[in-house]
């Protein structure tokens, strides 16, 4: 994941690039249909990440699948193989089919990339645009950097960009933990974008474009 994210990270680092294009969509839009626009932008780009991911995800499981319904880890316990050596948790396979948990299991990566992105594109904004690129590099490394076993009340923002990180520890609550944090990323959300409409209205905004070679 954090690898994931790291590449990621990179190749959104520019947001919003200045092309040509973007100086005509100044010049031909208010304030506020600009930056709904990249915004949704934004979205749509983790959205497209995240299902390439899946796919390629996909195609590269299926030699470790096993033929029929179900779990095929499941298949495999109940054939002798030891629990911890399963792929996937007992608790999201007794609750949730193969595709529930696939969808269950995006979300916080969605939600996690998408604060990212739309905190990049806030510092661009505010004319500092490798802050935002540089405080995400430092979160993505907190954990080889920092010594997060001698706070164990503190939870480092990495702890919330995977079911897997999120659930640790909350297996026979899992359910609570999901909601809670998943109404916690909307809320960041939302302030985010207001945040973003905020400083659109109020920002210089520069109507030059860099030329791409």
């Amino acid at each position: 994941m954090g690898l994931a994210s790291l590449t990621f990270l990179v190749a959104v680092s520019e947001i919003p690039r200045r092309i040509p294009l973007h100086q005509y969509c100044i010049l031909r839009t208010s304030r506020n249909k600009w930056i709904l626009s990249l915004i949704g932008y934004c979205f749509l780009m983790v959205i497209t990440t995240v299902c390439a991911i899946t796919i390629c995800a996909t195609i590269f499981l299926i030699p470790y699948t096993t033929p029929g319904s179900g779990w095929s880890d499941t298949l495999r316990v109940q054939n002798g193989m030891v629990e911890e050596l399963a792929y996937i948790p007992a608790w999201l396979r007794n609750h949730y089919q193969p595709w529930q948990a696939i969808l269950l299991s995006l979300w916080p990566i969605v939600l996690f990339w998408t604060v990212m992105v739309l905190s990049i594109l806030f510092f661009s904004l505010l004319g500092y645009p490798s802050v935002g690129v540089s405080v995400y590099g430092i979160i993505l490394f907190s954990g080889l950097i920092f010594v997060f076993e001698n706070f164990p009340k503190f939870q480092p923002p990495m702890t919330f960009s995977t079911l897997g990180r999120i659930v640790t520890g909350y297996e026979n609550t899992f359910q609570q933990r999901m909601l809670t944090v998943f109404l916690g990323y909307l809320g960041c959300i939302l302030c985010q974008v207001l945040a973003l409409i905020l400083v659109a209205q109020r920002a210089e905004i520069p109507t030059y474009s860099i030329a791409k070679a």
